[in-house]
């Protein structure tokens, strides 16, 4: 047996993946997917970064190389960080 359903345009997810589509259609086609926009999320994150020193830097550096590490503010190409 072969059941036929009808689907309302707006909920095709073939119309989001051949058509553009307006911004709220849009919205309603990445709902679909499961997507979801990481905007105010790596807003966030990056209101929680910090301006570390060229110190704290090489400090890290050397907990994760598991050495000394010389640090080059030049490499960054820049005199001042």
């Amino acid at each position: 047996m072969i059941r036929v359903d009808y689907t309302p345009t707006g909920d095709m997810l073939a119309d989001g993946l051949t058509k553009a589509l307006l911004r709220e259609p849009f919205r309603h086609f990445r709902e679909q997917l499961g997507l979801v926009d990481v905007t105010e999320a790596l807003n966030r994150r990056r209101n929680n970064l910090r301006v570390i020193s060229e110190e704290e830097l090489a400090d890290q550096e050397d907990s994760i190389a598991g050495g000394e590490v010389e640090w080059n503010a030049a490499a960054l190409g820049s005199d001042e960080v």
